[in-house]
């Protein structure tokens, strides 16, 4: 609402109240980096194969990574993802990926899963991470995740890691980008 005082000769005084409609903005995301296994972009990536391996094989589009983990035992077999904290601290990230799972058991404890995270080591209370992003269970086709997450301002150090932990299976990964955003929603 906007309110204008129109002056009129004698001294008389109009005001008139306008109404405006003001549009909300989109939440606007600019993408950072893109990661596919068709060219050397992967090899930002860090293995973490305990109890596992991981490999390239067919996927969505050429190439996707492949994390298989045939080890029952607690532990997780993953890709990590060191992301520069300067670019990333206070700053909302999106994670966009494709995944396809093959029988990736379930366990009752929370963690045990295929799984997409992101993790911020802070200088006050240490790891920190969303606790609503992907949990992966049981066999599905090719489909599209994506996550969003405000970083802590006072992080360390901030990874992604994408993986399996605590249970068998198999993920495949492709098509990964990194977007920074306005907006959480």
């Amino acid at each position: 609402m906007k309110i204008i005082r129109l002056s009129i000769l004698a001294g008389l005084s109009i005001f008139a109240i306008f109404m405006v409609e003001v549009t909300p903005l989109l939440a606007a995301c600019e993408q950072i980096k893109s990661y596919t296994f068709d060219d050397e972009s992967y090899k930002d990536w860090e293995p973490h194969d305990e109890g596992g391996s991981i490999s390239l094989s067919d996927g969505f589009s050429g190439k996707a990574a492949k994390i298989q983990r045939i080890c029952t035992e607690d532990g997780f077999t993953a890709l990590e993802l060191n992301l520069p904290v300067t670019l990333w601290v206070g700053q909302i990230i999106r994670i966009d990926a494709m995944i396809k799972g093959d029988n990736i058991g379930d366990k009752p404890e929370h963690n045990n899963a295929g799984y997409i995270n992101i993790e911020a080591m802070t200088k006050a209370s240490g790891p920190k991470n969303p606790t609503d992003w992907g949990r992966f269970h049981g066999t599905f086709d090719w489909k599209a995740v994506s996550y969003k997450w405000r970083i802590p301002d006072d992080a360390q150090k901030v990874m992604i890691r994408i993986g399996l932990q605590g249970v068998t299976g198999i993920i495949y990964l492709d098509n990964i980008k990194l977007y920074r955003c306005t907006e959480l929603e």
